[in-house]
């Protein structure tokens, strides 16, 4: 950054913050003040200048040449060309400051002079529209002349910004994109992170500072972004001094942001690293279970010599990847009906509920609680608290649920 400004010869309070200037002082603004077409001082310094010594005639001497430098007031003068420099730097012919420079020449005898932006916009724009337009110097109004300055200034400035700062734009702009997209925006909600396994903020671009993450709105926003109809790249041409003195504070910034961003991003890699150990973990000792759980009913069948009398129930078992069980593996007269029931349902060749399932795995291994369907109650108090239910949750992923909304109340 600081290599930048001394490049460029500004200090960041020169073009940042910039303070009045006489003749329009900011880079997008050209005050247009008719107290008279051209004051006296003016008219008698061009005129001096002129090969005529007659101001009717000598005014038509004088045309633009296109280009134009802006320099801010406390910024050293050196972008001007050396004649310019050695005559009367940051000020117009008539003698006021300016940070607009705007250069005119004499086509009779060569001679090349500055303007500010007050004198250059009566002066294009005046002379345009008598001569070319035909427009009485009576009928000329200052509604005219910010027209027309709306037209024909404002190429020539866009035109000249991107010359004297378009590779910095850049520059900068490239390198705060991205950066820019994940600290300039606000909170907008909560959302259930299945990554995760825990509510997680939900955040939005922020079109405005207010509630802005980074204390400021996007400056991809403000500049290109394609859903903005006010883009300034395509309203402008070239940033506002508010949008190219955020790009510059986001660049500054950058080391410290990415750091954050980095902490934010090695927080959730971990925490998904656990939700998948245990995930893992859990999904073993559910196997282990099962294995179990047949290794219990084939020392049942050696022992009692039942054997399954169909090849239905074994089959359904194997489809729905739970253990052979028998009607009396049951704690009470209920869980025994229960699983009669669901043994004539497979017989019969009759689906069974994901509900029906989870209580039939429940029955046959009562210390398997992680797949069984989240309670009602557990659902109610979930949505009471403003979380949102996803589909096939489960009592254990319910009860983590709302200790993290809890959490975050």
């Amino acid at each position: 950054m600081l290599i930048w400004m001394m490049r460029i010869g500004i200090k960041m309070d020169d073009f940042i913050n910039m303070t009045h200037y006489i003749d329009g002082d900011r880079p997008d603004e050209i005050n247009v003040k008719r107290s008279g077409a051209f004051n006296i001082s003016l008219i008698k310094r061009l005129t001096e200048e002129s090969v005529s010594d007659d101001w009717d005639i000598a005014k038509h001497e004088w045309r633009t040449t296109g280009n134009v430098w802006y320099i801010p007031m406390h910024a050293p003068a050196y972008r001007l060309p050396e004649h310019h420099q050695n005559a009367h730097p940051k000020e117009c012919i008539c003698g006021h400051a300016i940070a607009w420079h705007f250069e005119i020449e004499n086509t009779e005898n060569g001679n090349l002079e500055i303007l500010g932006s007050e004198h250059i916009a009566n002066w294009m724009i005046i002379r345009h529209l008598k001569e070319i337009k035909g427009i009485p110097a009576d009928a000329i109004t200052e509604e005219r002349i910010i027209e027309w300055i709306k037209e024909s200034v404002k190429t020539m400035k866009a035109e000249w910004w991107w010359s004297e700062y378009g590779d910095d734009w850049e520059e900068f702009f490239n390198e705060v994109k991205e950066l820019d997209l994940r600290i300039n925006v606000r909170s907008k909600g909560n959302y259930y992170d299945h990554e995760t396994k825990r509510y997680e903020k939900h955040w939005a671009i922020a079109k405005t500072k207010v509630g802005s993450l980074g204390k400021m709105a996007s400056v991809v926003w403000r500049w290109n972004h394609p859903d903005n109809p006010r883009r300034q790249i395509e309203t402008r041409g070239y940033p506002n001094e508010q949008l190219w003195k955020d790009v510059q504070l986001l660049y500054a910034r950058m080391e410290k942001f990415n750091e954050e961003l980095d902490r934010k991003d090695a927080e959730r890699a971990e925490r998904i690293a656990i939700v998948e150990e245990e995930k893992t973990k859990q999904q073993a000792e559910l196997e282990a279970r099962r294995q179990a759980l047949r290794e219990k009913a084939n020392q049942i069948r050696e022992e009692t010599g039942q054997e399954y009398d169909d090849e239905a129930l074994m089959e359904a078992c194997r489809y729905y990847d739970i253990p052979a069980f028998t009607i009396d593996m049951g704690k009470n007269s209920w869980e025994n009906k229960f699983l009669n029931d669901m043994r004539n349902r497979i017989v019969n060749r009759r689906e069974l509920s994901e509900k029906q399932l989870n209580a039939l795995l429940n029955i046959i291994d009562p210390t398997s609680t992680n797949e069984v369907e989240a309670t009602d109650k557990q659902v109610r108090y979930i949505k009471r608290l403003g979380g949102e239910v996803p589909d096939g949750l489960t009592k254990s992923e319910a009860s983590e649920m709302i200790g993290e909304l809890l959490k975050n109340r």
